[in-house]
């Protein structure tokens, strides 16, 4: 009994207080911009909101297909429509206080097929590393000027972007592979280097995503979409740093809501960043009813 509620307390209450804690802090940004939300002249319009949704859909498609190709080249070449259905799936406990969850759920989703669990992590860290430096890079090119502004952030992203580059070294993915007793190749550098470019576009879209949204209440010009761009990426690369913490629950809007300060006002930039949040949740939630409704579980 006692080891159950030692577990209860790692597994849920733990995490729990840690995203109250966070979500705190964006009532308190709220709250004290209420006058300024409240006297706004609300207006939503249908079509930047599709377009959000349009986008999504795109985005984890194309983060599926790499999801789908580094597994391949590790050794599984399963049908391509389990590969969508794990990955919608788990993505969506990315949601889910506990960020390492949804590695979690592919180990398992993946082990009843005959993946080893030490392979479906030695892939997720491959895919997160090449989020992360694809992230930084499209970060500092689009944001850097806000970036300098919130200097205690940069060690933070060049020590995430460094270790990311060590851990994607072909040397290093072969050594991690050896050293596991994983009968694997590692992928050599040109296909990283595909897969690289490939987030750095799925980066340009949760940047469009985001100026979509803030385009759903209120006119931005489209000279800003490049900031915005930035400003996506580099609050990834940011909010990476808390992986294995117990939640990054509103962390991430907090930083957003600081960059996006830049172009609007701050109550407005709190308001998109849980808009923005909400929204996500209720699109990762579509795409894993998809999967799992449309792609049978025992499929060969």
């Amino acid at each position: 009994m006692k080891n159950y509620f030692r577990k209860a307390k790692r597994n849920y209450i733990i995490p729990t207080i840690f995203g109250l804690f966070t979500i705190g802090i964006l009532i308190i940004l709220f709250l004290r911009e209420k006058n300024a939300i409240w006297e706004f002249e609300w207006k939503i319009r249908v079509l930047p909101l599709l377009g959000t949704f349009i986008i999504f859909s795109i985005n984890i498609m194309l983060m599926g297909f790499v999801w789908s190709k580094i597994l391949g080249y590790l050794g599984f070449n399963l049908d391509w429509k389990i590969h969508y259905r794990t990955y919608w799936i788990s993505n969506f406990l990315k949601r889910i206080p506990g960020t390492i969850w949804y590695v979690v759920g592919r180990m398992k989703l993946y082990e009843s097929r005959g993946i080893p669990k030490r392979l479906t992590t030695i892939a997720s860290g491959i895919e997160y590393a090449l989020l992360l430096i694809s992230s930084f890079v499209v970060g500092f090119t689009f944001a850097l000027e806000k970036i300098i502004e919130q200097s205690q952030y940069i060690p933070i992203a060049i020590g995430i972007f460094t270790l990311s580059l060590v851990i994607v070294n072909p040397r290093t993915i072969q050594w991690i592979l050896r050293i596991t007793k994983t009968d694997a190749e590692s992928p050599n550098y040109k296909t990283l280097l595909e897969w690289f470019f490939i987030y750095v576009l799925i980066w340009f879209g949760n940047g469009l995503i985001l100026f979509l949204i803030i385009n759903t209440i209120l006119n931005i010009k489209i000279t800003e979409l490049l900031f915005i761009i930035g400003s996506v990426a580099f609050v990834n690369l940011v909010s990476s740093a808390l992986f294995f913490a117990p939640s990054n629950f509103g962390i991430g809007e907090v930083t957003l809501s600081l960059m996006l300060s830049v172009i609007l006002p701050s109550s407005i930039s709190v308001l998109v960043a849980i808009i923005a949040r909400l929204l996500l949740t209720i699109y990762d939630f579509i795409w894993a009813l998809i999967g799992y409704i449309f792609i049978p579980a025992d499929m060969e």
